[in-house]
């Protein structure tokens, strides 16, 4: 016996003393985790961890755990045995690496449920003096309690699939979950930690369980509908259809306002700017009583919206909102993006380009702050092209007649020594330059001229030969 290690011992102990169902569970366990790391590979981060077997202070924890099960199942209490399962899944909830053995005490959370519902039927039909004998209460009581707990397993595992990111399965199981809260009597989100329920406060704040089942609903379809391929056909605009329904069913403002965005856009993508603006001019109002997250979308798309049907003053109007929202944010990197896009609507649209400047130098100092090199590089894009079009704009006529025109010379002069770093240009300078550099381009095309009237000269002579 002494050469055994712990995991071994614990299972020579459990049969020893009795616990036949603990040590089989257990043993199904450490197979599951090796089969685990196998099929992992070597590379992976699993295979790097200890093996399930060899983690001494998890098993003694989850082995207390799983003997009170058994315990409570030898004397029928079975609302103690999921009790049991289910602060034994949230002792693991902590580790990333054991979300595998949440979900085994979650699946035997809904086992003992399914099988505590079957008995309490079993009971009133066959035996209708039951309650009298079941451990002191009415079995009117006990069945209330297993479709509860029934549920309550049901709810779990929809939050656990979402968490973890198997939305496909949490959708499937929440829509499943929905239609059952719909027969059901009213029912309160439970707590994760059984021994939470004792708690007095927890009656008091819980939310109802129906609304929150409608939000993971939403989530998982605003999920499809960002993931979708085709964001242009019915089966799109069904699914958002769906998603506003529910949303509004949950009363989580914020889902809806994010249904209502998404319908916008949808709309416009179609080119239904009517339906488009009454969507997003919604979400607009509502998104006063949001979060500047919200306020930030919904400016921004009420502003993009405007710009595409012509009407700039708005669209300027809404920009300039957003650009206040962003201000209180004092997020960096949302003033920056902010700050780019009054660059790129001064510069394009309202073509007030000493704004459009202003914008994207304030957007480049934003940018710095972030230590973000892509958004840094585009608000220095920016500054260029906003800068470049001011020059174009203001200069470009006396650019053309600096060469003839001393008042407009000296003005360019001017102009330049105030802006860039470089030697002062004096009026016989500038004349010198520019005459070199005209006779340069004088002389160069002469001789192109010359070389193209040989090469011309050449093919004549050999076709009068050839003749």
């Amino acid at each position: 016996r002494y050469r055994l290690d712990f995991y071994e011992n614990i299972c020579l102990n459990l049969l020893q003393a009795g616990y036949h169902r603990t040590y089989s569970e257990l043993f199904e366990l450490v197979e599951v985790d090796k089969h685990r790391r196998i099929e992992a590979g070597l590379d992976s981060a699993t295979s790097t961890t200890v093996p399930f077997s060899r983690q001494i202070d998890k098993l003694q924890a989850m082995l207390k755990f799983m003997i009170d099960v058994e315990n409570a199942d030898a004397t029928q209490n079975y609302d103690e045995m999921y009790k049991k399962c289910l602060a034994t899944a949230n002792f693991f909830r902590a580790q990333k690496d054991d979300q595998w053995l949440v979900r085994h005490f979650l699946c035997k959370c809904s086992h003992i449920a399914n099988k505590t519902v079957s008995v309490m039927n079993f009971l009133s039909t066959k035996k209708p003096n039951a309650d009298e004998k079941i451990q002191g209460s009415t079995l009117s009581h006990l069945r209330e309690t297993a479709n509860r707990r029934l549920t309550e397993s049901s709810y779990h595992m929809v939050k656990f699939d979402s968490d973890t990111g198997e939305y496909s399965d949490a959708l499937r199981g929440a829509n499943i979950l929905y239609h059952e809260l719909k027969k059901s009597p009213p029912y309160l989100v439970p707590p994760e930690d059984p021994a939470a329920e004792t708690d007095d406060s927890w009656c008091i704040t819980a939310p109802s369980m129906i609304s929150v089942v409608c939000e993971q609903i939403v989530n998982c379809l605003l999920r499809q509908a960002d993931e979708a391929d085709n964001k242009r056909n019915d089966e799109y605009l069904q699914l958002l259809i769906t998603a506003e329904s529910l949303a509004n069913e949950s009363e989580n403002q914020n889902l809806v306002g994010a249904c209502k965005h998404r319908m916008g856009q949808f709309y416009e993508m179609i080119g239904d700017m009517n339906m488009a603006y009454e969507h997003t001019e919604k979400y607009y109002r509502l998104s006063k009583k949001l979060d500047n997250i919200h306020r930030l979308k919904a400016c921004r798309a009420m502003a993009e919206l405007h710009e595409k049907m012509g009407d700039l003053y708005n669209a300027r109007c809404y920009l300039t909102e957003l650009e206040g929202i962003a201000s209180e944010c004092g997020d960096p990197r949302i003033a920056a993006e902010v700050n780019m896009l009054l660059a790129d609507f001064h510069v394009t649209q309202s073509k007030e380009l000493e704004e459009a400047c202003e914008s994207a130098r304030n957007g480049f100092r934003w940018a710095l702050r972030t230590e973000n090199q892509e958004l840094t590089n585009r608000l220095r894009l920016w500054c260029g092209i906003a800068d470049g079009r001011l020059v174009e704009e203001t200069f470009l006529t006396t650019v053309l007649c600096a060469r003839t025109d001393l008042t407009a010379m000296m003005s360019l002069l001017k102009w330049r020594d105030t802006r860039i770093p470089m030697r002062k240009t004096n009026k016989e300078d500038f004349h010198r330059i520019t005459k070199c550099t005209f006779l340069e381009r004088k002389d160069r095309l002469g001789k192109q001229r010359l070389i193209t009237l040989d090469n011309t000269n050449q093919v004549a002579g050999a076709s009068a030969t050839h003749a």
